[in-house]
C-alpha cells in the first residue's frame, strides 16, 4: 500500500464508529421502550462506545495489537457523530427501510 497518513487509522476508527451509531439507532429506533431522541442517542451511544471498549480490550490479546486509548477516543467520537446525527435528522422515528413485494 502507498504512503499513510498521519492519523489515518483514527480518521478510520472515527468513520467506522459513525456507521456503526446510526446503525443502532437505526435498530433502537424500532424499540417501543425507548421513546425520545436523547434516550435513543444515550443508548446508541452507549452500545457503540461499550462495543469500542471491548474491541480494544479484546485487541490486547492480540500479538502484534495493543488497545490504544486514542483509538477508543476516535470510536467514542465516531459514535457521537452517527447517533448524534441520526437523531438531529430523525428524531426517535425509525427510518422505514425499502419495501419488498410478499
Amino acid at each position: 500500500m502507498g504512503p499513510e497518513l498521519p492519523g489515518q487509522d483514527k480518521l478510520i476508527h472515527l468513520a467506522a464508529y459513525a456507521v456503526l451509531g446510526v446503525l443502532a439507532c437505526r435498530a433502537f429506533a424500532t424499540l417501543p421502550c425507548l421513546n425520545g431522541a436523547f434516550v435513543l442517542f444515550m443508548a446508541a451511544f452507549i452500545f457503540a462506545l461499550v462495543f469500542g471498549l471491548s474491541d480494544e480490550w479484546h485487541q490486547s490479546f492480540v500479538p502484534g495489537r495493543m488497545a490504544d486509548g486514542w483509538d477508543l477516543l476516535a470510536d467514542a467520537a465516531g459514535a457521537l457523530l452517527g447517533a448524534g446525527g441520526y437523531c438531529w435528522r430523525y428524531g426517535a422515528r425509525a427510518v422505514p427501510g425499502p419495501t419488498f413485494p410478499r
